[in-house]
């Protein structure tokens, strides 16, 4: 049987790896964006540095141009358009504080440009910003003041103070706009691989979801199987047949609770066992299943464990294929039969007593008839002798015999009688008084002492009570003959826990019953006693049946070496159709028993 784990251990793992999945997203998110923010950072000040680096020189450069005698005006623009053809310039010009372009290295770019007025309010200040072009490119611009040489400075000073200009209006501003193809293809770059770490992540993260719905379905399916093997377990638990699966080494693999209890076996050690030192495998045909997989059907057997009770079963053996017809070993069914057996006693000895009634009804009136005659003449010729002759004494004898026979004939009369009870609401402890007071007088002869504990809380039984007096009477004469002397009978009534029967125990205390004898008591002309007719538990038998009750006898008495008891279980609680059963045969107008 498969062990199926609780459902949040089976989403531990999943669970885990899915948050674990989504830190590494939320840590790669944040440390991509700050890597992206950094490599900006540092690009921009990589350009930055470079572009002041290219002011510094063009200055440092501007200012030692001037300071030789070659230096003319168109230096400056020779300069610029040096500075200005490297490929990472986009552009560089002199701009005065009014707007006034005075030199520029790329007089394209200006179709492009939109270009901002020069604050004065800056001073000397490095500025910077950032330009879109019109078809997108962008221009990291550089601007600052223009510082030339005190020479150079007087010159141009003169210059344009000669043109009417102010010392303020020679201020020039240098600009520098550096082209950002390389910043923009790292910062591609970097957002490449931003993406491709954020895909691997996404990835993960499915795999997780994916990695979950597996479990679910996994759980559903395992939840499923599991209730069907339960469901399985259950019908099979609940079986009245006990079944038992081995493999070839005959080692128990399977069973349930009833196979267990009819082999007797413990099922906490059952691993321990091999079932053919319990059962004899060669003489039920376990062995020839085990070997060439055939059936064997309803094999029975009567099975003892340790010298205990036997037990009638009845054995079904099918052998275990698994794939490719491979014989894995066998499966055993295990059939209770003691209440068939019970059954067919019971039809047996339901054809014993048709065969005794059939011979009854056939020979009571040709044998009654002749006895009352030969009874008659007996007594007549009785009468013609003298008191105490042997004469006197043999007809004594022939009469006391004959009336011997008369009863054996009117035990089969009522024997072969079908006994229809006439059900009426009846209180059974008033009839057992009244039974005990038939046989107190021949009791006392014997110094057999009666004693009775009723249950005063009996309900009123539908019973034919004169079927039910001849019942109860029959067995307590049983008891004092078997007792013979100087003994005890006990009867008692007790209402069953569930109350629907009523249970009355006749017990005493003399040799009991032979084992070998106990099967036989209810068999018509079986008799252990020298004067009994054989007919007396059978015709209880058949009464307490007509009751749908029950007739169970233990002899020895339980927890005695001797001893008999008598059980009688009627039931409570009869229907009222039960009771309004019209008379049967064999009965008169006054309900009493008369021969036929």
């Amino acid at each position: 049987m498969i062990h199926v784990a609780p459902q949040k251990k089976l989403y531990v793992p999943a669970v885990s790896i899915l948050a674990i999945v989504v830190i590494l997203l939320v840590l790669t998110g944040i440390s991509t964006y700050r890597n992206l923010n950094r490599h900006s950072s540092m690009a921009m000040a990589f350009v930055h540095r470079q572009g002041l680096s290219i002011l510094d020189a063009v200055e440092a450069g501007a200012r030692a141009g001037m300071a030789m005698p070659m230096w003319r005006e168109d230096s400056i623009q020779r300069l610029i358009n040096e500075v200005g053809s490297n490929a990472d310039i986009a552009y560089l010009y002199m701009i005065d504080e009014k707007g006034v372009i005075a030199h520029h290295s790329n007089p394209s770019i200006f179709e492009r440009l939109r270009l901002d007025p020069i604050d004065p309010s800056a001073g000397g200040a490095l500025h910077s910003t950032v330009h879109v072009l019109n078809n997108g490119e962008k221009i990291y611009e550089l601007s600052k003041l223009f510082v030339s040489s005190s020479t150079h400075g007087d010159h141009k000073m003169m210059r344009r103070m000669a043109a009417g200009q102010s010392d303020r209006s020679a201020r020039e501003y240098i600009v520098l706009g550096l082209k950002m193809d390389y910043f923009q293809a790292a910062r591609k770059s970097d957002i490449h691989h931003a993406m491709m770490m954020a895909g691997i992540v996404i990835a993960l993260g499915s795999a997780a979801i994916f990695f979950i719905f597996i479990i679910q379905n996994y759980y559903l399916v395992d939840k499923t199987l599991k209730q069907t093997q339960d469901f399985t377990s259950q019908i099979i638990s609940s079986l009245s047949t006990g079944v038992i699966s081995i493999d070839r080494k005959t080692n128990i693999t399977a069973f349930n609770d009833r196979a267990m209890k009819l082999l007797n076996i413990d099922d906490r050690h059952y691993k321990s066992v091999s079932l053919s030192k319990i059962l004899d495998f060669e003489s039920i045909g376990i062995d020839h299943t085990l070997a060439s997989g055939m059936s064997i059907l309803d094999r029975e057997l009567n099975y003892s464990f340790n010298g205990s009770k036997t037990t009638p079963l009845a054995l079904s053996v099918t052998p275990l294929i698994i794939e490719n017809d491979d014989l894995e070993g066998a499966v055993i069914q295990i059939r209770d039969i003691s209440e068939i057996k019970k059954l067919e006693e019971r039809v047996r000895r339901s054809e014993k007593l048709a065969a005794v009634g059939e011979l009854a009804a056939g020979v009571a009136h040709e044998i009654r008839n002749p006895l009352s005659s030969i009874r008659g003449f007996t007594q007549y010729l009785s009468r013609g002798f003298r008191s105490g002759s042997s004469e006197k004494e043999y007809t004594d004898i022939v009469i006391k015999e004959i009336d011997r026979i008369n009863n054996v004939v009117s035990g089969l009369i009522c024997f072969a009688n079908p006994m229809e009870p006439d059900l009426r609401p009846t209180d059974i402890n008033k009839i057992i008084h009244h039974t005990r007071k038939l046989v107190q007088a021949e009791a006392e002869t014997q110094a057999i002492a009666i004693h009775v504990k009723l249950d005063k809380d009996a309900p009123a039984l539908l019973l034919d009570g004169e079927l039910i007096t001849q019942a109860i009477l029959n067995i307590l004469l049983n008891a004092v003959q078997a007792i013979g002397s100087n003994g005890r009978i006990d009867i008692s009534t007790r209402l069953s826990k569930d109350g629907e029967a009523l249970r009355l125990c006749v017990e005493d205390d003399g040799p009991g019953i032979d084992a070998g004898a106990i099967g036989r008591i209810f068999d018509p002309y079986f008799t252990t006693s020298e004067h009994g007719t054989g007919l007396g538990l059978p015709i209880v038998h058949k009464i307490v049946e007509n009751h749908n009750g029950a007739l169970h006898i233990d002899s020895p008495v339980p927890g005695r070496s001797s001893g008999c008891r008598i059980t009688i279980q009627l039931p409570v609680g009869q229907t009222e159709k039960q009771s309004q059963r019209a008379e049967g045969p064999g009965r008169d107008e006054k309900g009493q028993h008369h021969d036929t």
